[in-house]
């Protein structure tokens, strides 16, 4: 890859914002009803050739888990034998990560033709002042032709904060899958939440066949909401639902593997063989596995969905993802109690515990440790008050992101109750810093915001091109 391309490619980023830029003092902080024009979107991929009706599309929404239940089942469709496409937003190190084919991102060359063609288009419309070529519309834009040019039979695409006034939304799609939902972006998708849940079902549009559900939030209006929503819908719907977890020695031949068993109905079962982490995503899992199971009735429904589905060397990048086993060392974007306690769990029941232990100076030996970034409207204490059960110490570290706030509160929050506490300016810092303080040898728990996610994978010098195989990179890293 030679530098003049990455050059072409950074000025072809910097001319997807150029529209949204342009018109943002106009649109900032408004609801996305009377600001968004998914229609310019729709308008582009019609002048395009209409790229997107060439496949079988499903798109993703909701509030929580949107890229998990995407690459989940972009994978699983891999390994059932199709040629997949996969569109996810934001990236986390490469701004190409978002157009993947068969779990591989795009390349430069064919990012920067596919952007060609969509600039080529995009700059004979007259967008008026206080409208904006949604950035992510011409990234799935430019998605839908290389998908198109890659030959892809099932493409599954991500969307945004919403749906019903989302760009990507525009693109037109057979089946659509989402997420958990919760009262989020208020201002723009609100002001209640079944404002939120109406804008979300905005994927239910007049091509979609049919809609799977992860289990929702026990809410009144919630449910409401989604009951009014699903009466009108005329295609087929469900939730899903259990996944049993099990070792069977004629399935699972790798150490850290579980067979995830999910019963579709009386006639049909699906055994999926994957990493342990996947046991802390089995409603993800429920779910991709029943949109695989639509899909294979549409595109297959002469021939018999497979009993058996292996995601051996699938990686979830930065949803507890293990950087380095020896000494453990785990990455994960929980800013929530929630989500903390379910990383936390896992952290434990993967590291050893040696907190009885003494150095060779009779110092306690430190088993576990953390090293958090929690801007300042995060659930900081919420995290704390989950780890403190199972560290023994942290560092906190602020992102280099000029937008979020650090204000120190949540380590004196941790000092409050007795933690062994530090700060550092980076994660670099923070890194030497455990290493300086004798933690060398400690299980470590990453956590912190998606731009923190970012920095580590880069920090870390991840390989981002393929989902796929990622090696544990760091093994006896120090």
């Amino acid at each position: 890859m030679d530098h003049s391309s990455d050059v072409l490619v950074t000025r072809s980023i910097e001319w997807i914002y150029q529209s949204y830029n342009r018109a943002k003092n106009h649109v900032t902080g408004q609801a996305d009803a009377e600001v968004r024009h998914p229609e310019w979107t729709r308008r582009l991929l019609d002048e395009l050739g209409s790229p997107d009706k060439s496949a079988y599309n499903v798109v993703v929404t909701g509030s929580k888990g949107k890229g998990t239940h995407a690459i989940l089942l972009a994978a699983l469709l891999q390994r059932a034998g199709f040629r997949v496409g996969l569109f996810t937003s934001p990236h986390l190190v490469d701004f190409l990560e978002r157009i993947r084919v068969g779990g591989v991102k795009i390349s430069n060359e064919g990012f920067l033709a596919s952007m060609s063609k969509v600039r080529e288009i995009a700059e004979r419309f007259s967008v008026p002042k206080a409208q904006y070529l949604g950035p992510v519309g011409l990234v799935a834009a430019a998605a839908a032709l290389w998908f198109q040019r890659q030959q892809t039979e099932i493409n599954i695409y991500e969307l945004g904060r919403g749906a019903r006034y989302d760009d990507v939304n525009q693109v037109q799609h057979q089946g659509a899958v989402v997420a958990p939902i919760f009262r989020e972006h208020v201002k723009q998708l609100g002001p209640e939440l079944e404002d939120i849940c109406e804008n979300k079902m905005g994927v239910l549009t007049d091509t979609t066949r049919w809609c799977v559900l992860h289990e929702q939030p026990l809410e009144t209006n919630l449910c409401l909401s989604l009951n009014h929503t699903l009466a009108s819908f005329s295609g087929q719907f469900e939730i899903g639902g259990a996944v049993d977890v099990c070792v069977q020695p004629d399935f699972v031949d790798a150490e850290e593997s579980l067979a995830y068993q999910i019963v579709l109905d009386k006639e049909r079962q699906l055994t999926v063989v994957g990493p342990s982490v996947l046991q802390d995503f089995r409603g993800n899992l429920s779910v991709a596995v029943r949109a695989l199971s639509h899909i294979w009735s549409d595109r297959r429904p002469s021939e018999r969905l497979p009993q058996l589905l292996s995601l051996q060397g699938l990686q979830l990048p930065g949803r507890m993802q293990v950087l380095s086993t020896h000494p453990l060392i785990l990455l994960d974007g929980a800013i929530h109690r929630e989500n903390a306690r379910r990383v936390c769990q896992h952290f434990g029941q993967n590291s050893a515990s040696n907190e009885d232990g003494r150095n060779e100076d009779g110092r306690k030996r430190h088993a576990r440790g953390a090293i958090l970034c929690l801007p300042a409207d995060k659930d900081g204490q919420g995290v704390v008050d989950e780890l403190s059960a199972w560290v023994d110490w942290l560092i906190f570290c602020p992102a280099q992101n000029a937008h979020l706030v650090f204000n120190g509160e949540f380590a004196d929050y941790a000092r409050s109750m007795g933690m062994d506490v530090w700060e550092s300016a980076s994660l670099e810092d923070a890194w030497h810093c455990r290493e300086s303080l004798g933690h060398a040898d400690d299980a470590v728990l990453l956590l912190g915001t998606q731009s923190f996610l970012s920095e580590c994978l880069v920090f870390f010098q991840v390989p981002s091109e393929d989902i796929w195989s990622m090696p544990r990179f760091m093994e006896g890293v120090r």
